[in-house]
């Protein structure tokens, strides 16, 4: 698949297998169909800086995009424009994960914290302390009840979320 001019940073495919979402450090997503491999559209306006991290939710009717600022935008894909721009980290956002059930996603950061967004008032649920340094790698258990956090720390840490 090609689109993009600089590093691939971020990949998501959608749960039924339609759709894949690429970022990359050029600023940009570009969506695809994933049966053809073809680019259905560039996502509009491009991002603030380089992307580090994209996310589909489960129904793959929204994508999450986080890079080099401390804003996620939230797409809508059925319109492709943007429909929020969660803002809680105060450094860079470069880890997202939907929850299972997709009301709730959640962020890691360079400000060593990750946010568990709700998604419906765009605002932080619960914010995650703990690290001393990054967190870049976030999963959130099936049941949605935990969040795993990996961090330049080194370490690991399990959160309720």
């Amino acid at each position: 698949m090609l689109g993009h001019t600089q590093r691939v940073s971020g990949v998501a495919v959608s749960e039924d297998d339609t759709r894949i979402l690429t970022g990359s450090w050029d600023k940009n997503c570009i969506l695809y169909d994933a049966r053809t491999g073809k680019a259905v559209k560039q996502l509009d306006p491009p991002h603030y800086g380089r992307i580090w991290s994209v996310a589909l939710s489960p129904d793959g009717k929204t994508a999450a995009v986080a890079g080099d600022h401390p804003y996620i935008r939230l797409w809508d894909l059925e319109k492709l424009a943007i429909k929020k721009e969660l803002q809680g980290h105060t450094q860079a956002a470069v880890a997202l994960a939907f929850s299972a059930k997709g009301d709730r996603l959640v962020s890691g950061g360079w400000d060593n914290t990750a946010i568990v967004w709700d998604l419906e008032k765009g605002v932080p649920a619960k914010v995650l302390t703990g690290h001393a340094n990054r967190v870049e790698g976030i999963a959130v258990s099936a049941d949605g009840k935990r969040v795993l956090t990996g961090s330049l720390d080194q370490k690991v840490r399990l959160f309720n979320a």
